[in-house]
Parts: C-alpha cells; sequence; structure tokens
C-alpha cells in the first residue's frame, strides 16, 4: 500500500490502508474485466481469421497488436491504469500458449524451418512493435 499511500498523500491530507485497499479491488476488477474484453477480441478474430485458413495469421496479429499495444500504454504516467489495461486488455489479446501450440510437432505441422521463422516473427515484432508504439507515444507526450 506505500505507493498508493504516497499517491494519494499528493491529493488527500490523511490517505488510509483502506481507501487504499478499496482502490486496489477497483483496479483488480477493471483488470479483470479487461481481460476477458480481450480475451474475446482475440477469439472473434481467430472466429473470422480461422475459417480462411489463417490461424497463424490470428495468434500473429493478436500478439502483435497486443505488444503494440502495451508499449504505446507504458509510455503514459498513470501506473494504476496502465497495469490494469497492459495486465488486463493486453494479456487477454495475447496468447503465448496457443503459439507454443503451433510451435510443436504435430501431424499436419510445418516443417521445422518455418516453425522456428513463425517464433522468431512472433518475438521480433512483438518486441518490435512494443518499441516502436513506446517510442511514438512518448514523443508524443
Amino acid at each position: 500500500f506505500g505507493s498508493c499511500l504516497a499517491g494519494l498523500a499528493i491529493r488527500e491530507k490523511n490517505p488510509t490502508p483502506i481507501r487504499c485497499a478499496i482502490m486496489s479491488l477497483g483496479v483488480l476488477a477493471l483488470t479483470v474485466a479487461l481481460g476477458a474484453l480481450g480475451a474475446v477480441l482475440r477469439w472473434l478474430i481467430g472466429l473470422f481469421l480461422n475459417p480462411l485458413g489463417r490461424s497463424r495469421l490470428a495468434i500473429a496479429l493478436v500478439n502483435i497488436a497486443g505488444s503494440a499495444l502495451g508499449g504505446g500504454l507504458l509510455a503514459f504516467p498513470h501506473q494504476e491504469l496502465t497495469l490494469a489495461l497492459t495486465a488486463g486488455l493486453c494479456a487477454g489479446l495475447t496468447t503465448f500458449s496457443t503459439l507454443a501450440l503451433q510451435l510443436i510437432s504435430v501431424e499436419g505441422a510445418p516443417p521445422a524451418r518455418a516453425r522456428v521463422m513463425l517464433a522468431f516473427v512472433h518475438v521480433a515484432a512483438g518486441i518490435g512493435s512494443c518499441f516502436i508504439a513506446y517510442s511514438l507515444v512518448s514523443l508524443a507526450l
């Protein structure tokens, strides 16, 4: 509660741990709701692209978009809202587990070289989009 109390002390004369606990529960509830929203968005993107034979594209799209969104949010100074959006929306939107499933060797999977390239693209594009979004938002602020 230390950072919460310090932040409230700037705005209020006598912040209390109870007030911080209530704020923390609010941030937790917002994080859970945003996580659900991110998961539904990921599901809808998959629902649209998977029938077109683009399941790998769907996973790449959500992982790269979620990484970019997280990078952009990181540049904002509002820590509680940023935490809720990154730990909720971005985490719900992105999916490492599905990527991992796409990378294991199963019947009908692409050759090993293609799977290694897929892993590289996810990592490079995810980190790259995060860095670019952070840089652009930082410049704009």
